[in-house]
């Protein structure tokens, strides 16, 4: 005897699978849309947006930790951590703007 055709073989069935396969398919690249299409990157050195003080100050500030790099006070490791320092500094009394 011949079993019944199941429900889950019909086209429905199947038109209901390929809709739920498009919603993942559009949720997982609406989750990643950020990694597949990232924005543009800002340009952190047009110093003509920012604000003339931070810049005065990052100048002035990098240029003492280079001069403390070349005399062989820094390690280069040192001279990473302390440039960032220096920037993070200048940004906290001047916010950079732009």
């Amino acid at each position: 005897m011949a079993e019944p055709d199941s429900i889950l073989d019909g086209s429905g069935a199947r038109i209901a699978a390929g809709l739920i396969a498009l919603a993942c398919a559009g949720l997982i690249l609406f989750i990643n849309w950020h990694v597949l299409f990232p924005p543009p990157k800002k340009n952190a050195d047009d110093d003509a947006k920012l604000n003339p003080e931070f810049v005065a100050c990052r100048d002035a500030r990098l240029a003492t930790v280079e001069k403390m790099k070349q005399e062989g006070v820094l390690t280069a490791e040192q001279f990473t951590q302390f440039s960032a320092r220096a920037v993070d500094t200048c940004a906290g009394q001047f916010p950079p703007g732009g």
